[in-house]
């Protein structure tokens, strides 16, 4: 990415690339862009830092879309903010001619952290093993390295968890041949296994598979060159691992999603080429498995399990709401929906409490939030939204279960107004009631930016990130209006939830020598946001996908220039944090930290942020 022209305000250039960036991110979210996609270069920015330990995202074929979630895509522009702004041209005398290098300390440079129990996988590189899944307790003795996916200084070329069964996490893996394999762990190399070695590929190309648990196995969607996308189950073993079905033979793909367990049955969404997207239900076995009838016309899908009866719909852009119970495969037609909020209304449906929640207007009735229990008389409107309501984001990271409520997003503004741009987002909570309905606190006046802020509810309090033209901020809230503040606000990104603390990082300006990022705490009040990290050590995030926890503490990417970008962890104290190991303690020739270079290569000097 080239850096910023001399001569122009850091205003400009700040409100420049904020747009372009958050316009970008938006779409990458919103229809699974690729990361070349997300960041198209901008003819306005001439020069390229390139600041000691931060390097490029190494996994070769994977997307923005499986690597960075939502909330790590405001981290993402936080950081490119940061070094966009910070370093660039001056008289200060800084730098060092472009030729020349420093023996510096290499780096594991961790990153892609994944929960599993009380551990956290990650993936580092060393110069025996190249980029690998590592797991971590949080103590340098519990720290090793998992499995050796590609024997000696190579890598696979894409490595995605993304499902838990039991104390087993299941993983795709592509090799470093291009063989797509499926793994699972418990979390130890001793348990640890390959389970499926083919040509083929995880269901939607590198997307993460449609997946769920019934009876104690994993059912997921899988590709392979010769049957398509179908219908795979596993038990966690190489001969419990099958294909159910070729719903649709040959090469061409039925396409299995909405995977949910109802009534001692798995039930999905398919296309088998004859009959359109219908829905199935499955024992588990190909003779088992059939397409129910839905007397309606469109694809059918959007499946979700509610307390003895199961909810679909039907329709394209206009939706119809049925639902089945579990002794009978007649379907019930709920209620009718014409458009409204937006092209992402079909998709803005969660359970909560025994309850389907979905934003929808019925034909002659006002837009509002609605609940159903699976029956027509349980279905109804617990809410009207009035005063220019553009959209809702019910859906994660939209929305997001805080105790025994749900907390979602209502967007406010002209309907028309290009880039997703409102007045007003309010922060809301729900029960399912009408009387458990409410607007808890407004979290931006002015120019907002719509499905560019996210709830995070991963610990005892929920954390809202907002981006926007300006700063990002990031809000805290116990599901009161009294209870809910701002505790940071600038060039943040969120790192989640670890213990009784959120943490997150922040980019400040730092000294002569560029600015500074670091990691920060906070218990969700304003006194108790404190900085966890202190000078030299910096926390280096690539695009912040790199925090994870375990046992009750944040094991994150840090560089300092003794070791480089190595493994760290944090109890949310200053003294609390520390190395934890260092993962490659060799040494390596890498260009000097204070080098920027210009468009045509040649070495220039930077000044302070």
């Amino acid at each position: 990415m080239r850096g910023p022209t001399p001569g122009r305000s850091g205003r400009e250039r700040f409100a420049k690339l904020s747009k372009m960036l958050l316009r970008s991110a938006g779409l990458a979210v919103t229809l699974g862009g690729s990361a070349d996609a997300a960041f198209p270069s901008d003819p306005g920015l001439e020069a390229a830092t390139i600041p000691s330990g931060f390097s490029p995202p190494r996994r070769n074929g994977s997307t923005m879309r499986e690597r960075l979630s939502s909330a790590a895509m405001i981290g993402a522009i936080g950081v490119l903010l940061a070094f966009a702004l910070g370093w660039e041209g001056s008289a200060s005398g800084q730098g060092a001619p472009a030729g020349r290098s420093a023996r510096v300390a290499a780096s594991s440079s961790p990153d892609f952290f994944f929960p599993i129990g009380d551990k956290t996988l990650f993936l580092a590189s060393t110069e025996e093993t190249g980029v690998e899944p590592w797991v971590s307790d949080a103590t340098a003795e519990g720290t090793r390295l998992l499995v050796d996916l590609c024997p000696g200084p190579c890598a696979a070329r894409a490595f995605y968890p993304f499902a838990r069964v039991g104390r087993q996490l299941f993983f795709g893996v592509v090799s470093h041949a291009g063989r797509s394999e499926l793994w699972a762990t418990a979390g130890t190399p001793e348990t640890t296994r390959r389970l499926s070695d083919g040509p083929g590929r995880p269901g939607g190309g590198y997307s993460y598979p449609a997946w769920t648990e019934f009876g104690g196995r994993l059912y997921y969607s899988w590709r392979d060159p010769m049957q398509g996308n179908e219908l795979w189950s596993s038990d966690g073993t190489p001969t419990g691992t099958r294909r159910v079905i070729d719903l649709r033979p040959g090469p061409r793909s039925s396409d299995p999603g909405d995977l949910v367990p109802f009534g001692g049955r798995l039930w999905f969404s398919a296309n088998d080429g004859e009959h359109g997207r219908s829905i199935y239900r499955s024992d588990g076995t190909a003779r088992g498995t059939e397409r129910i009838a839905v007397p309606a016309r469109g694809p059918a899908g959007g499946i979700h399990a509610l307390s003895g009866k199961l909810v679909f719909s039907t329709g394209g852009v206009g939706q119809t709401l049925w639902s089945l119970s579990s002794n009978t495969v007649r379907p019930e037609k709920l209620i009718d929906l014409v458009p409204s909020f937006g092209p992402l209304s079909s998709y803005q449906r969660v359970v909560h409490r025994g309850k389907l929640l979905f934003a929808g207007r019925p034909a002659g009735s006002s837009r509002g939030l609605w609940a159903t229990d699976g029956t027509v008389a349980g279905t109804r409107r617990i809410y009207a939204f009035k005063n220019n309501v553009r959209s809702l984001a019910l859906l994660p990271y939209g929305g997001s279960v805080f105790g025994d409520r749900y907390l979602f997003q209502l967007f406010r503004g002209d309907r028309a107004a290009p880039n997703g741009a409102v007045r007003k987002i309010e922060l809301w909570a729900t029960d399912g009631t009408s009387a458990g309905t409410g607007r808890i606190a407004d979290l931006c006046r002015g120019e907002c930016f719509e499905h560019n802020s996210w709830i995070l509810a991963d610990g005892p309090r929920a954390h809202i990130v907002m981006g926007s033209i300006g700063p990002t901020e990031i809000w805290s809230t116990d599901g009161t209006a009294d209870g809910t503040r701002q505790i940071a606000k600038g060039l943040v990104a969120p790192l989640g939830s670890a213990g009784p603390d959120f943490y997150f990082s922040r980019v400040s300006r730092g000294t002569s020598t560029g600015p500074r990022l670091d990691v920060w705490a906070s218990d969700g009040t304003v006194e108790g946001t404190r900085p966890v990290t202190r000078p030299p050590v910096s926390p280096v995030l690539d695009f912040v996908w790199g925090a994870g926890p375990a046992q009750g503490k944040l094991l994150f990417a840090g560089y300092d220039e003794q070791h480089g970008i190595e493994l760290w962890v944090s109890d949310g104290t200053e003294e609390g944090t520390h190395l934890l190991l260092d993962l490659d303690p060799s040494e390596q020739s890498r260009r000097d930290p204070s080098v920027v270079l210009d468009r045509r290569g040649r070495a220039a000097s930077r000044q302070s942020f």
